[in-house]
C-alpha cells in the first residue's frame, strides 16, 4: 500500500470552526528543517504524529532493546478494528543532511529484521515513518522487498508527508513544541498573530531547537485543559519559564489567544477585561524572584477571586515560582478562593524528570551547541554520568553545551561534576573574569532588577555604573550585544523592547559576587531601583532564605536613606521581613512618618504582614500613644466592617490591645457585629459559585466560631451565629444546585477537544511517556561527535 492510499485513511479534518483561519500554505513549499532533529527527538515528533493522525498509541523501546523496533501499534493502518490485537511495528529512519533521500540500500539492514519479526507475528503492519524525500518508484520497491520478507502491510511516510501533517494538526506542534522554532511562522499562525509569538519565542532566544517535552509539559498542558490554569514549581534551572513560553506558543497557535506577559497580580486587574475571553497570562517569579516576597502574596489573595471570575470567561493563566519560594507562599495564600490551586491540581513540578528526559535534554544542548567535535567527543562516555547527577537542570545543560561557560572548565570527569554541583559558583567565576565593560553590562541589568530599557539611556543607574566601574554608556551598548544569547537576551514585550538576562540563575550568580564585594554592595545600595533593592537585601542578622545580599551595619545610612522614598506600607513590610530590631527602632525614631497613613489591613488580620509590623514594634515600645489609639480604631472597624474577630482569640494581639481597649473591642464585636452578620453574609454571597462554594465562607466561619467563644453565655450572639451559618450553608448549597454542567475548559481546534498526547491517567490511550509504556530507556549520545 502506498503512502499516499495510506494518508487517506487517517482521521480526515472537520471544517475549521477557530475564529481565525490558518494560513493557507502549498504543502510543497512547508519544510520544517527536520533534518536539524536529532534522531531521538525526531522519534518524539514521528510518534505524535502517527498518534494524532491514525488514533491510536504507540509504545516505544530503546536502542539496545528494541528487537528491531522503534515502537509498537496494534492493527493494520487501512483497517480500524475495535479491540485489534494483531501487532505492528513503527520504525524511524532519521537523516542529518537536508534532502537525503531513503532508497531500498538505505535500509538493507532492515530485511533481516523484518524477517524475524514477521515470524514472530510482530510485523503485520510494518510502517517506515522518515525526514527522507521518498520517491513513488522508490517507495514501490521497498513496499515489495519487505511484503516479500513476511510482513503483511508496508507503509512508507516521507518528509513532505511529515511536513503537511504537522501543518494540519495543531496539536502535534503542541506536543512537539520545537516544530514552532523550525519553520516559519506564517505557515502556522496568522500575521496578527505573529508580532505575540515573535515575543515569545524571543524569550526563548536560541533555545527552541532544544527543548524536550517532559511529562512536567504533557501535565501542564492537561492542567490547563481542565483548569485554565498551571502553577509551574521549580529549582532554579528547572525549566519553568521554557514550558511557559512553550505553552503560550500553543495557546497562540490553537486558539489565537492574546499573550500578555504580566509582573505581578496588580497587572492581571489592569489588564483583565471581561469582553476578552481568550486571554493567556503568563507571569514569572509570581511570588518573588530570589526569595519570597510577602507583600506579593498579599496581593495575589486580593487577585485570586478576580482570576477565578477571567477563568470562566475563558482566560488562561500560567505562573511560575521557584519551589522554596512557593513553599513559603501557600502557607500565606487564601487558596479557598480557588479551588484548583487549593487542592493542587494545578501545581506542576518540573523538575521530576527522567532518565530518558535528562538525556535528552542534555543531548540536545549538546549537540546543537558551539562545542567543537573534539570536546563532545571527550564528553560522550560522561555524558549519561552527567545526565544522571541529581544537581543536574536544563539550563546546566545549556551551559556545558556553550564554549563561553566552558572556556575556564577542568575537562576532567570531576571537573565535570563541579560544573553540575555547583552552579552559582561555577557562573560567579564565569561573570567575575569578564571584561570590564561585560561586568559593567551585568551589573547595569542587576541594578535595575532584571531589566533595562533598549536603547539604554542615560539615567541614573547607568551614572553610577559610569562612576564606579569606570565604564561608560557608550562601551556598555556594545558588550550588551556581545553577550547576547549567552548571558542576556534582547526582548520584545507589548512593543518595548529591553535587556534582561538569559536566565534568572544570572542575577543569582551576580549576587553571589556582590555579597563577597563590599563596595559592590554600595554601588548596588546606591544606584539598584528601589523595588529591587526591597526585595533583595536583608540587613544585619535577619536571615531570608534565597538572599545573598547582606547589608552591613557600616552600610545603615545608605539603606535607610533609599527607604524613606518606599511607600508606608512598602516599608513597612521590609522593616519587618528583611531588618532586626536594632535597624528598626533606629529607623522608625528617625522618621515616624512610617508609623502613620496608610493602616489599611486585609483579612484576618493575624494573618496580615501589616498588622505583624505593628504587634511586633509595640512590643519593642516604639508607638506613641496616639499611633496605638489609631490601629485601635482600625481594629474596631476591622470588626464591625469586616466580621474580622479572631484575632480578638490571638494572645499577641490581647497583649497589644490591652485590658480596657480590649473590653470596648468585645463590646464592639457584641453590639454591632454579632446582629449584623447576616447581613455582611448576604453581602458576600454573590462572589460564592460552584467553584469556591464549600470553602468560599471559611474566613467568615471562623470568625462565627470566634464569636461563639468569646460570648460562651450569650444567647442572643449564639442566636445571630446560627442565623449567619444557615445562611452561609443555604447559599452554599445553592450555589452548587445552580451549577450548570459546562465543557472541560480546553483550546479548541477543528471542534475536537485537544489534549495533548494524552497524558491522562486512566485514558485509553495512553501516553508514550507513562512508564507502562517505557520497557527500556533509550541512549541517544551515540552520534553526539557526528
Amino acid at each position: 500500500m502506498t503512502s499516499s492510499a495510506v494518508a487517506l485513511k487517517g482521521k480526515t479534518s472537520k471544517p475549521r470552526r477557530d475564529k481565525r483561519a490558518r494560513p493557507a500554505v502549498q504543502s510543497q513549499n512547508i519544510d520544517y528543517a527536520l533534518h536539524t532533529l536529532g534522531w531521538a527527538s525526531f522519534q518524539d515528533l514521528c510518534i505524535s504524529v502517527f498518534e494524532e493522525v491514525f488514533d491510536r498509541p504507540v509504545n516505544f523501546y530503546s536502542k539496545t532493546n528494541d528487537r528491531g523496533r522503534d515502537g509498537t501499534f496494534k492493527g493494520l493502518i487501512h483497517e480500524k478494528i475495535s479491540n485489534d490485537k494483531r501487532s505492528s511495528t513503527l520504525q524511524t529512519k532519521h537523516f542529518s543532511q537536508s534532502g537525503a533521500s531513503l532508497t531500498l540500500s538505505s535500509l538493507n539492514g532492515e530485511r533481516e529484521k523484518v524477517r524475524k519479526l514477521a515470524s514472530d507475528g510482530l510485523a503485520h503492519s510494518y510502517v517506515i515513518m522518515t525526514n527522507g524525500i521518498v520517491s513513488a518508484a522508490e517507495a514501490a520497491k521497498i513496499e515489495a522487498t519487505f511484503l516479500s520478507d513476511g510482513a503483511l502491510e508496508v507503509c512508507i511516510f516521507g518528509r513532505d508527508w511529515i511536513n503537511r501533517k504537522i501543518h494540519e494538526h495543531p496539536k502535534i506542534r503542541a506536543t512537539v513544541p520545537r516544530i514552532y522554532g523550525l519553520g516559519d511562522l506564517s505557515w502556522i499562525i496568522d500575521e496578527r498573530a505573529i508580532a505575540q509569538a515573535l515575543e515569545v519565542l524571543g524569550s526563548l532566544g536560541n533555545d527552541m531547537r532544544c527543548y524536550v517535552r517532559t511529562k512536567a509539559h504533557l501535565k501542564a498542558v492537561d492542567a490547563l485543559l481542565k483548569h485554565g490554569f498551571v502553577l509551574l514549581i521549580g529549582e532554579p534551572a528547572a525549566g519553568k519559564s521554557t514550558i511557559a513560553a512553550n505553552l503560550a506558543m500553543a495557546a497562540i497557535d490553537i486558539s489565537g489567544c492574546d499573550v500578555i506577559r504580566v509582573t505581578g497580580p496588580n497587572d492581571i486587574v489592569t489588564h483583565w477585561n471581561p469582553k476578552e475571553k481568550d486571554r493567556f497570562f503568563w507571569v514569572d517569579d509570581a511570588f518573588g524572584s530570589t526569595q519570597y516576597n510577602r507583600d506579593t502574596a498579599d496581593l495575589w489573595n486580593k487577585v485570586l477571586p478576580t482570576m477565578a471570575a477571567a477563568l470562566k470567561c475563558g482566560n488562561r493563566f500560567v505562573l511560575t515560582s521557584r519551589d522554596y519560594i512557593w513553599r513559603q507562599a501557600r502557607q500565606n495564600l487564601k487558596s479557598e478562593s480557588f479551588k484548583p490551586l487549593l487542592e493542587g491540581r494545578v501545581v506542576i513540578y518540573t523538575e521530576d524528570l527522567s532518565k530518558a528526559e535528562r538525556e535528552r535534554i542534555l543531548y540536545n544542548h549538546i549537540k546543537f551547541g558551539d562545542q567543537p567535535i573534539s570536546r563532545r567527543r571527550w564528553m560522550k562516555p560522561n555524558l549519561e554520568s552527567i545526565a544522571a547527577l541529581d544537581n543536574f537542570k536544563p539550563e546546566i545543560a545549556r551551559r556545558l553545551g556553550s564554549t563561553f561557560f566552558t572556556r575556564d572548565l577542568d575537562w576532567t570527569p570531576e571537573g565535570l561534576q563541579k560544573f553540575v554541583d555547583a552552579p552559582r559558583r561555577f557562573l560567579a567565576d564565569v561573570i567575575r573574569q569578564l571584561p570590564s565593560a561585560e561586568q559593567a553590562a551585568v551589573a547595569l541589568i542587576f541594578l535595575n532588577g532584571g531589566r533595562v530599557e533598549s536603547p539604554i539611556s542615560e539615567d541614573e543607574s547607568v551614572q553610577v555604573v559610569e562612576k564606579t566601574l569606570g565604564v561608560t554608556c557608550a562601551a556598555i551598548k556594545p558588550a550588551m550585544e556581545h553577550l547576547h544569547n549567552t548571558l542576556f537576551l534582547h526582548v520584545t514585550e507589548s512593543g518595548q523592547t529591553y535587556w534582561t538576562y538569559k536566565h534568572p540563575t544570572i542575577s543569582d550568580a551576580y549576587a553571589t559576587l556582590i555579597s563577597e564585594r563590599p563596595e559592590l554592595i554600595e554601588i548596588y545600595l546606591r544606584g539598584a531601583k528601589l523595588p529591587s533593592l526591597l526585595h533583595e537585601v536583608v540587613y544585619g542578622t535577619k536571615k531570608v532564605i534565597g538572599s545573598t545580599l547582606r547589608v552591613p551595619k557600616t552600610l545603615y545610612d545608605i539603606l535607610a536613606f533609599r527607604l524613606k522614598d518606599a511607600s508606608p506600607q512598602a516599608a513597612r513590610s521590609f522593616l519587618i521581613t528583611r531588618t532586626d530590631a536594632e535597624f528598626r527602632k533606629r529607623f522608625l525614631q528617625e522618621n515616624p512618618k512610617f508609623l502613620r497613613g496608610n493602616l489599611g489591613f486585609s483579612n484576618p488580620l493575624i494573618k496580615d504582614i501589616q498588622s505583624q509590623f505593628f504587634i511586633t514594634i509595640g512590643r519593642e515600645g516604639l508607638l506613641n500613644e496616639q499611633n496605638r489609639n489609631d490601629l485601635l480604631d482600625c481594629f474596631a472597624s476591622e470588626i464591625a466592617n469586616y466580621g474580622d474577630v479572631t484575632f480578638l482569640l490571638d494572645d499577641d494581639f490581647i497583649s497589644f490591645i490591652g485590658p480596657d481597649s480590649y473590653a470596648q473591642l468585645i463590646e464592639i464585636a457584641r453590639t454591632d457585629l454579632a446582629p449584623n452578620f447576616e447581613d455582611l453574609i448576604s453581602g458576600m454571597a454573590d462572589g460564592c459559585d460552584e467553584d469556591n462554594a464549600d470553602d468560599y465562607f471559611d474566613d467568615s466561619s471562623e470568625a462565627l466560631n470566634a464569636l461563639q467563644v468569646l460570648f460562651p453565655e450569650d444567647e442572643k450572639v449564639h442566636s445571630y451565629v446560627s442565623t449567619a451559618l444557615a445562611l452561609i450553608e443555604e447559599t452554599v448549597t445553592e450555589a452548587k444546585d445552580n451549577a450548570e454542567e459546562t465543557g472541560q475548559n480546553s483550546w479548541d481546534d477543528e471542534g475536537e477537544q485537544f489534549a495533548g498526547t494524552s497524558y491522562q491517567t486512566g485514558s485509553q490511550r495512553d501516553s508514550p511517556f507513562s512508564e507502562s509504556n517505557r520497557l527500556a530507556t533509550p541512549s541517544v549520545f551515540d552520534d553526539i561527535d557526528d
